[in-house]
């Protein structure tokens, strides 16, 4: 065929659009196309259409665009251009397609004209180009293919991006835009030089009428080859007169399933635009593509989206959307991946945009078809569906359980893919717009009732309980469900009213109901169930709930062999390796009366308490036999005998010893009078009287048997008692033969110890005895005469008759050593001594002449029984209980009288007598005082680490080590060698001496003077070392006062010299010369009251003290403070108790540390004067005639230790026993030079030592003194000093540290003003109930009061009450809170009731379970004078008591056990209660605070709360 005329058209043309259009065109298209590539899709459009259009069948599909310079090139087989074509794309606003087509507005072809001035197209018959928009001119023919179309743009010329702009359009086409094109297959692209591509899409896989499976794959240059898969669904649509004008689709993206080869699952797209056959603007906000023959914009890039049309096709789109999950869901393809792709988030889609009908359309279809995918297979309704919290309540839990438990036909777990970490806009959908419920493990947990429970298996059982297990936070909830199975399948709940109802299976069977074996396997399973407080019924258990109480019943029935069997359950329990159920077996067993005895008065049979029988040992059996009222163990039963079985008697109480009974009556009330006006406090209230004292089981009825058995049986029955005795002292201790006595009266009071009654008994009991076999008292036989074993304590406690030899020696005064050598010379009678010339007594001594170390007893070698209690004390205590000292006329003998109760004990044979003036006594207690550690030592040499102080050896080695000492302080003579406190200085009057303070304020320093005696003309002194270094000091401070000036460590040895006298050699200056310092260990200096460090030659450093070390180069790392030249000062602050890594540290340097140092102190008298020794230091003098005081503190005696006051000065040495207040008096010393020593037993802990003078007439030129009032606190304090004088405040607490609070001065007038420092000691006070205040006068010395800060109950009270009024909204709202509540409550209340609160350091893997907080309470005692901190109190925060008490007492108890108490405090901050470790079986009472306020039974709960007020 012939062309068409191309002329015809243009006149036609210009007759249409004018002549013009060359101007018009660009303004019609401008601004029409955002993006100037969009005719890449318009081209791809004519070509689709074209290749619709073709007729037949075989021939190619593909669209090929190749871009070379200045051109692109379009090429497509479709049907060719006809005259309809040609004149389309020579006009404007005119197309050949109808209303639905892709490009219906006639313009879209114009888009090319955004590139090139004159289109070129060869198709068919037909090459021509278009001029000026509208104007076809004829080309020549190009070269192409048979049925090929080609459209030529040559490129505008001064376009220089086009080439560019129109690559990257290629490259943004991708394969997506073949997917919803109908007849092109492929897209190739190519650019000469560059890039290429090439898109193809399979034919579509049918998988139902409106669905198909499409592949569409992509290859570009440079890039990995593009594979997608799509799901495509369509649908019909017609248009309003029924005429079908295309239809509407949508796409899923496609994925394989890894864990299923060969099938595909659906996934969301990250960003969906909706498709008018090529991508829009329009965002869907859909997880799937959406395609449609949509009403577009001119430029077919956007959608008007309130055109009727185009909402007819979004309802379309909503129809085929639901239709497309029905068929995911009935394909297996349904799951949360897909639904994510669906219209689920309400924000996205709100009212009245575009796609809300597809949101509305699924929410609905949700609601009332099965799409919601399930946890077991299968989908559900979302009235049907569950949301599971957990992936283990979805395993645990079938849908028929569901059912069950929630009553919902139907129900079931929807998909585990549909979590908070997976899905959570989706799970947001499920709960929030489908009412879908999220169960989690307590809304199920609850639910779990009997009949549910009995009816699944032993195996869901078993795994119910490993879930169970690992359900922490809601542990709570599980105390009331019936969760234990019995072996008879019966569920129960664990415990009820603090009892078991279940126990764990084990290899005892018992009639216990136990757990079934089947349900307890796992390791979790039993984890469960031991954390409901479930325990194997152990034999324990057995014993206490299956054995004991047949034997609490009146009559106890069973034969031998049931007997035996029963001990033998008992004996196995007893060997558990559990403390706790050990101590609550052996409690039973003490309450109940199980143990076979005989009576061995008249030989019968019966059953009694552990507590109230003798082991049947041949010794006891022999002492009671024939004595009514002892039960001794019935030997006749075989499982009563052997250790084992006697061991286990005796943990419930049975006894190999006489059994020690309490009776508190047994002494008058004449005797307590007279104990108490022997202590000075006569004074009772009556109201608290105790009286501990002691009588022996079955001893009164021994003693009323022996005068009726014969000579050779109470000869053998009085050895048993005595050695029964023994066994007694072996066993039980000494403590039970002294007797104690305390009472109340302004104050708690307490007697010395007393013999116990049965020692008192036996003193006056006639039950020894005598040569001719008559029973005599005590006091009238001489020991040795009976044979018996001795034992020097007994002795000391019961007075025999001395033999002839002792009373003679004593009476001629020879000691112990004197005896031994007269009885080896043969002197055994009074005519050998008369011989010798001492047959006669010596004269007695005046009655006022004072004792002295000749009078003292003789060491006898008995051991001290209470070295805490002076000697005189004890006497006076032992006196007040004696018995009438007349001779009995029965036997011709004295009762056990004052003087032989001193003599048994070792004591002063000059004891004073009842009636003495009280005064008297004191003074003279208080000048001849002595410990009875002393008095009772042998004497023998210290052992290495130890002191010599007791005996006369001793006495006489710290004599002679306390007059060097005197010497050496007043007179300058050396140091002793052994003294640990000698400094380094010298011991001339003029001396350097080396201090240290801290580096900022000089590191190491000398100090030189006071210099008496420097001539007037020295000016200034000079000291130089090595390394030209020198320092000076003026003459003037050096002559009257100590002076120092720092030095450099490495410079040593130092001289001193006179500036300009230099030559002068005798001026003495060479006494100051000083050698260089050790670079080979560091130096110690103790850091003083002053803060000054002085040198001490010991290295052994004392807990509770401040030292600097001073290390040489290259000693000791990099411990400390650079100083200078490599050396460096460690500053020590020794707590009473050293970190390891501290100690190690010290012990490398050859630093040792021992314990916390005793201090000495004045107390009560004040100095006289205080003058200046010959080496520098001041001392103080008092008045002769003063009685002197002194306060020691820190002195800690573990066993075998012993601490000793010595007293040394011109009457001699003598020791001074300690005191439990740590006040000692010095008596009146007589004029002269005296030093007091506290002295410890072992080497390492340090002397404390005071040097004095005591003088006639002192002139008081400087005086200290000061007035207090402490009823429970400071309430005022005074003071007196010189002008001007510095006195420092500070606080004393735990191993002897202190606190400096505040530093103050004396005014003109001599007085002190402590305003300001009330408040300090006050908010202090408040904070500790025992503390020191010391008040530090430098030279002057030091006063100290002991705080005792434990207020009244009525004090409590008031605090504990306005506490609560004040916090009581603070403490409800933030319970559980812990942190923000111990400051402000829990602390100010544990203050209150007396303890401190520390944290609580538990074992690895006991932390305290989920909401529980736990502290230790501590107290704070004082003790020989020092103050110590104990363990007191487990405190135990909870949110629920009652819980706690009943399910965590296990725990509690470890946490006692690790905390070192007994007992537990539990509490929310408003309730209350007190746990005692062990308890098992009883509530503890319960205190709501609020109550107790309103019921005023507040003391009530706080007694219960404390150690006592």
């Amino acid at each position: 065929m012939a062309p068409l005329n191309y002329a015809a058209i243009c006149d036609e043309n210009r007759t249409r659009y004018g002549t013009d259009i060359g101007r018009i065109g660009p303004m019609l298209l401008a601004d029409r196309y955002d993006d100037r590539t969009h005719f890449i899709f318009e081209l791809l459009q004519n070509a689709e259409d074209a290749l619709g259009r073709r007729s037949g069948t075989g021939k190619s599909r593909s669209v090929t665009f190749s871009l070379s310079p200045g051109r692109l090139k379009l090429s497509h087989f479709g049907r060719p251009f006809d005259e309809a074509d040609v004149r389309g794309v020579c006009g404007i606003a005119q197309s050949t397609k109808d209303q639905h087509s892709i490009g219906r507005f006639g313009i879209g072809f114009k888009s090319v004209y955004t590139f090139t001035d004159r289109p070129e197209i060869h198709s068919g018959d037909e090459d021509f180009a278009i001029e000026n928009y509208v104007q076809p001119k004829t080309v020549a023919p190009a070269v192409r293919a048979a049925g090929e179309t080609q459209i030529i743009l040559p490129l505008k010329s001064g376009d220089s991006s086009a080439e560019q702009e129109i690559a990257n359009g290629f490259q943004h086409l991708g394969p997506g835009a073949l997917l919803f094109l109908r007849h092109i297959d492929e897209i190739n692209w190519s650019i000469e030089g560059g890039a290429s591509g090439v898109y193809m899409r399979s034919a579509p896989e049918a998988l139902a009428a409106n669905a198909h499976r499409i592949k569409v794959i992509g290859q570009e240059t440079g890039k990995p080859e593009v594979d997608q898969n799509w799901l495509v669904f369509d649908r019909d649509v017609s248009s309003t007169a029924g005429e079908k004008v295309g239809r509407v689709e949508i796409a899923f993206s496609l994925t394989s399933r890894e864990d299923a080869p060969g099938r595909w699952a659906v996934q969301p797209l990250a960003a969906s635009h909706l498709v008018v056959f090529f991508p829009t603007v329009v965002s869907t906000n859909l997880g799937f593509l959406v395609q449609g023959p949509y009403r577009t914009t001119p430029s077919r890039d956007n959608v008007p989206r309130n055109d009727p049309w185009n909402q007819q096709l979004v309802q379309e789109t909503a129809d085929l959307l639901i239709e497309a999950v029905r068929w995911l869901r009935d394909n297996g393809m349904l799951d949360a991946s897909a639904l994510r792709c669906l219209p689920t988030d309400r924000a996205k889609f709100p009212e009245g945009t575009m796609f809300t009908p597809l949101f509305e359309t699924v929410r609905e279809t949700f609601l009332d078809e099965a799409l919601l995918p399930r946890f077991d297979g299968g989908h559900v309704t979302a009235a049907q569906a569950m949301l599971a919290r957990t992936q283990e309540l979805r395993e645990l839990f079938t849908a028929g359980q569901l059912k069950e438990l929630f009553d919902a036909e139907g129900c079931a777990w929807l998909t585990g893919d549909i979590t908070q970490d997976r899905a959570p806009e989706l799970r947001r959908y499920l709960l929030q717009e489908l009412q879908v419920p999220e169960i989690t493990p307590d809304k199920i947990v609850v639910k779990l009732h009997k009949r549910f429970l009995e009816a699944q298996s032993d195996e869901w059982l078993t795994r119910l309980y490993a879930f169970l297990s690992g359900q922490k936070a809601i542990a709570g909830l599980f105390n009331a469900l019936p969760l234990i199975r019995l072996t008879d399948g019966r569920h129960v709940i664990a415990r009820e009213n603090g009892k078991s109802n279940a126990f764990l299976p084990s290899d005892i069977e018992t009639s216990f109901p136990t757990v079934h074996r089947a349900v307890c396997g796992s390791p979790e399973a039993r984890s469960f169930l031991i954390s409901l407080g479930l325990t194997a019924p152990d034999p324990v258990d057995d014993v206490v709930w299956n054995v004991l109480p047949k034997y609490r019943a009146s009559e106890v029935d069973g034969d031998d062999k049931a007997y035996s069997a029963d001990i033998e359950r008992i004996r196995i329990a007893f060997n558990t390796d559990s403390k706790a159920q050990r101590d609550r077996l052996l409690a039973a067993l003490r309450e109940t009366p199980f143990v076979m005895v005989v009576d061995t008065g008249d030989g019968k049979d019966y059953v009694a308490k552990p507590g109230e029988v003798y082991i049947a040992t041949d010794r006891l059996k022999a002492l009671f036999a024939g004595v009514s009222g002892v039960f001794v163990v019935d030997n006749n039963y075989e499982c009563l005998r052997g250790e084992p079985v006697r061991e286990l008697l005796e943990a419930c109480g049975a006894l190999r010893y006489p059994r020690p009974v309490l009776t508190p009556n047994a002494l008058t009330w004449e005797e307590r009078r007279e104990l108490r006006h022997r202590t000075g406090h006569e004074e009772t209230s009556g109201q608290n009287d105790v009286v501990v004292d002691w009588e022996l089981l079955g001893f009164e009825a021994l003693l009323a048997l022996l005068p009726t058995l014969s000579q050779e049986q109470r000869a053998e029955r009085t050895r048993l008692l005595w050695e029964a005795l023994g066994d007694l002292e072996d066993r039980r201790g000494r403590g039970v033969f002294d007797g104690s006595y305390t009472w109340t009266h302004y104050g708690q009071r307490k007697a010395p110890p007393f013999p116990a009654a049965f020692l008192r008994r036996l003193a006056r009991a006639v039950w020894v005895p005598d040569g001719s076999g008559d029973l005599v008292r005590p006091a009238l036989v001489t020991f040795e005469s009976l044979g018996w074993k001795s034992n020097p304590f007994l002795l000391s406690k019961i007075a025999f008759k001395p033999p002839i030899i002792d009373q003679l020696a004593k009476e001629a005064g020879i000691e112990p050593a004197a005896l031994d050598l007269l009885r080896k010379l043969g002197i055994t009678s009074v005519a050998d001594l008369a011989r010798i010339g001492i047959a006669n007594k010596p004269a007695a001594s005046l009655p006022d002449e004072p004792a002295t170390e000749d009078d003292e007893t003789a060491d006898d070698g008995v051991e001290p029984q209470a070295a805490e209690v002076d000697e005189d004390a004890r006497d006076d205590a032992y006196d007040a209980v004696s018995v009438d000292a007349s001779p009995s006329e029965e036997t011709n003998a004295p009762d056990l009288g004052v003087a032989e109760a001193d003599e048994a004990m070792g004591g002063d044979t000059d004891a004073e007598s009842f009636g003495a003036d009280p005064t008297e006594r004191r003074a003279n207690a208080a000048r001849g005082r002595r410990s009875i550690s002393a008095e009772h030592r042998p004497h023998v040499a210290a052992r290495p680490g130890q002191r010599n102080i007791t005996g006369q050896a001793g006495l006489d080695e710290q004599a002679k080590r306390l007059g060097r000492r005197v010497a050496s302080f007043f007179d300058g003579a050396g140091p002793d060698a052994d003294d640990e406190e000698a400094t380094a200085g010298s011991c001339v009057a003029w001396q350097t001496k080396l201090v240290c303070v801290d580096v900022a304020t000089g590191g190491l320093q000398f100090e030189i003077g006071p210099l008496d005696g420097l001539p007037p003309f020295v000016k200034k002194l000079r000291v130089l070392g090595d390394k030209d270094w020198d320092a000076f000091v003026l003459a003037a401070n050096a002559k009257l006062r100590p002076t120092r000036v720092s030095v450099r460590p490495g410079t040593g040895p130092w001289r001193w010299e006179a500036v300009g006298f230099e030559d002068e050699q005798d001026l003495g200056l060479d006494q100051l010369a000083l050698g260089a310092l050790d670079v080979t260990t560091p130096l110690v200096f103790r850091v003083d009251a002053d803060g000054v460090g002085q040198l001490v030659t010991s290295t052994t450093l004392s807990l509770g003290q401040s030292y600097r070390l001073l290390l040489p180069p290259n000693v000791g790392g990099e411990a400390g403070t650079a100083l200078v030249d490599g050396w460096r000062i460690w500053a020590l602050d020794l707590a009473t108790q050293l970190s390891s890594l501290t100690a190690d540290a010290l012990e490398t340097l050859g630093v040792g540390v021992g314990e916390a140092s005793p201090r000495l102190e004045w107390a009560l008298a004040s100095a006289s004067a205080w003058r200046t020794s010959a080496r520098g230091d001041s001392y103080p003098v008092f008045d002769e005639g003063t009685e002197l005081f002194v306060n020691l503190n820190g002195v800690a005696l573990d066993d075998g230790d012993e601490a000793m006051l010595f007293l040394h000065g011109p009457a001699g040495t003598e020791r001074l026993a300690l005191s439990t207040s740590g006040l000692v008096s010095l008596g009146k010393p007589a004029a002269g030079r005296w030093a007091c020593a506290l002295l410890h037993s072992r080497t390492n802990v340090q002397t404390a030592t005071l040097v004095f003078e005591v003088a006639q007439s002192v002139r008081d030129y400087v005086s200290a003194a000061w007035a207090m009032s402490v009823p429970h606190g400071l309430a005022s304090l005074e003071a007196t000093a010189p002008p001007g004088w510095p006195i420092s405040v500070r606080w004393g607490g735990l191993g002897a540290h202190e606190e400096t609070i505040a530093a103050v001065y004396a005014s003109d007038d001599r007085t002190v003003s402590f305003e300001g420092v009330h408040l300090l000691l006050d908010a202090r006070a408040a904070r500790a109930s025992v503390a020191d205040l010391v008040v530090d006068f430098r030279e002057l010395g030091r006063r100290l009061l002991p705080l005792d800060g434990r207020a009244s109950l009525e004090e409590v009270r008031t605090q504990f009450i306005s506490l609560w009024q004040q916090r009581a909204d603070l403490v409800q709202s933030r319970k559980g809170m812990w942190l923000q509540l111990m400051p402000t409550w829990f602390e100010p209340m544990t203050t209150r009731l007396g303890y401190g609160v520390e944290s609580l350091a538990l074992p690895d893997g006991a932390d305290a379970p989920y909401d529980l907080a736990a502290w230790l309470l501590t107290i704070d005692e004082r003790t020989t004078g020092s103050i110590t901190r104990s363990p007191s109190r487990v405190l135990v925060l909870t949110t629920d008591v009652g819980s706690v008490l009943r399910d965590l007492r296990a725990w509690i108890d470890n946490a006692c056990t690790a905390a070192r108490v007994r007992d537990a405090i539990v509490t929310d901050g408003t309730r209350w209660a007190v746990h005692r470790k062990g308890d098992r079986q009883l509530r503890r009472r319960e205190w709501s605070l609020e109550h107790a306020i309103n019921l005023a039974s507040v003391d009530d709960m706080l007694n219960d709360l404390t150690e006592g007020l």
